[in-house]
C-alpha cells in the first residue's frame, strides 16, 4: 500500500518533457568536449529511467516506459538545441 504519484493527460508528459529537456540543455552547454557531451546526455537519459525505477520501488507504481521514452526525447532535444546553436555560431564564424 504506497502513495501514488499519478498524474495523467498532456500536463504529465509536457512536464516530462520540459524537465529534462532544460536538464539535456544545461548540461551539454557545460561541457565543451564532444565525449563529456555524450556522457551528460546519457546521464540525462539513465536519470529518467533511473527515476521511474525509484517510483516504482518506492511507492509500488508501475514503471511507465513512456515515461523514460519522453525523458529521453526530451533531453536529446535539450542537447540537440544546444548542439545547432553551436554548429550556427562556427558557421557564422567561419562566414565572417
Amino acid at each position: 500500500m504506497g502513495s501514488t504519484l499519478q498524474t495523467a493527460g498532456l500536463a504529465h508528459v509536457a512536464m516530462h518533457f520540459a524537465f529534462f529537456a532544460v536538464l539535456g540543455l544545461l548540461t551539454v552547454f557545460s561541457f565543451a568536449a564532444q565525449r563529456n557531451q555524450f556522457l551528460a546526455v546519457l546521464f540525462g537519459i539513465l536519470l529518467g529511467a533511473g527515476t521511474e525505477l525509484y517510483e516504482h520501488l518506492a511507492f509500488r507504481s508501475s514503471i511507465e516506459f513512456a515515461d523514460v521514452l519522453v525523458d529521453a526525447v526530451g533531453v536529446l532535444v535539450g542537447a540537440g538545441v544546444i548542439f545547432f546553436l553551436r554548429l550556427a555560431r562556427v558557421r557564422n564564424a567561419a562566414s565572417s
